[in-house]
């Protein structure tokens, strides 16, 4: 991966159990992203 690059969970479409690990090897910050919020961003914009 490389800077700015992005990673993400298909787990939080489909319901199901976590598939991927991801391990920095460098400084950085994340933002989490919980099924709860997805799934009423969803509610609130159906387009996303």
């Amino acid at each position: 991966m490389m800077a700015r690059d992005f990673f993400g969970e298909m787990a939080l479409l489909h319901d199901t159990p976590r598939s991927a690990t991801v391990v920095a090897v460098t400084p950085c910050s994340l933002c989490e992203l919980q099924k709860k919020d997805l799934d009423r961003l969803i509610q609130i914009y159906p387009v996303l």
